[in-house]
């Protein structure tokens, strides 16, 4: 079971996962997501992991955040792509989620 400190150090990790795809995603249609903001999504989310590293109940938690923040960014992403061709962070989705 996690304590209330790390209760409260998932909330503000997850905060920090989902600004950062809030702000690759801000632009919408007219200036999507390039290749730097999935650098940045995929460094938050390796510093968030890696900050988590040392206990294996508060980095599963922190895996599950990253796998909820991505699955918020194609669903975002979904209707700025086009349905043929496999958007880029997908494969960032793919690699952190199993």
């Amino acid at each position: 079971s996690l304590s209330t400190f790390e209760q409260m150090y998932l909330q503000r990790s997850s905060n920090r996962l989902n600004e950062v795809v809030a702000q690759s995603v801000a632009g919408g249609a007219r200036a999507p997501p390039a290749m730097g903001e999935g650098i940045s999504i995929a460094r938050t989310a390796a510093n968030e992991l890696d900050a988590a590293k040392f206990d294996p109940l508060l980095v599963k938690a922190v895996a599950r955040n990253v796998q909820s923040s991505l699955e918020i960014l194609l669903n975002r992403l979904d209707p700025l792509v086009s349905p043929p061709l496999p958007h880029p962070f997908y494969l960032i989705y793919l690699y952190l989620a199993h």
